[in-house]
């Protein structure tokens, strides 16, 4: 493969500076390009033929032996982004990068990237954040859920103890513990006082009912004839 680049001096040609490259040499560098596996590099003149590829057979084939779309205008459109584009080549997704050999425009050296194991890194990150945000997700459901069964165990104590004096056998000299500033210690502050009245009203009730039953009683005694019949 012959290189060769004109050399001017005062808009006239004065020279032609040329190099041959064995073809073997070329094939060689641009077969080790190869990113991934299934990745590989091809040499294109501005003509749309393939002057270097791995597969030493398609040697100066037209590069749409590669892919009917990849046609000597898609090369050159290749050349002026800078953004990979997509293809299909060699039955999977490629991306394809392309940039120019030396000063000679005419020449690319294009890469096709696979797509899939390009991405592999990416998708087991991925895959790994998700199951690590999965494992964390289900230690804090874990976490608040013995956290909150702590903090409302009293408040369960408080409902348990008003069920108890609600069923009408509750044992009204039971008293919550007060301890802590939250809104738990208050509500059991509020029924140990309600509780303490209810059992001081009872206790009023009873004895005022004894003292009723004893003056019942006392007049009873003391007025025999009032209780008999009228003759």
């Amino acid at each position: 493969m012959t290189f060769a680049r004109p050399f001017y001096q005062n808009n006239q040609l004065q020279a032609v500076v040329g190099a041959d490259v064995n073809i073997r040499d070329m094939v060689a560098i641009v077969q080790d390009i190869s990113p991934t596996p299934s990745s590989f590099g091809f040499l294109t003149p501005g003509d749309g033929s393939l002057s270097a590829h791995p597969n030493s057979e398609l040697a100066l084939e037209p590069t749409t032996v590669l892919s009917d779309e990849l046609n000597a205008a898609y090369i050159e459109q290749l050349a002026n982004t800078k953004q990979p584009q997509q293809m299909q080549l060699e039955g999977s997704s490629k991306l394809l990068l392309s940039r120019p050999i030396g000063g000679n425009s005419d020449w690319q050296l294009v890469v096709a990237l696979d797509e899939a194991e390009a991405t592999a890194g990416l998708r087991a990150i991925a895959t790994t954040s998700i199951v690590t945000l999965l494992i964390v997700a289900a230690i804090t459901a874990v976490v608040f859920g013995l956290l909150l069964s702590l903090l409302l165990r009293r408040l369960l104590g408080v409902r348990n103890a008003m069920d108890n004096i609600a069923s009408g056998e509750g044992d009204l000299t039971q008293r919550l513990p007060e301890e802590g500033n939250d809104e738990v210690t208050q509500i059991a502050s509020a029924f140990n006082r309600f509780v303490n009245k209810m059992e001081h009203v009872l206790i009023d009730v009873r004895t005022s009912s004894e003292s009723v039953h004893h003056a019942a009683n006392e007049i009873a005694m003391g007025w025999p004839g009032s209780l008999a019949p009228y003759g």
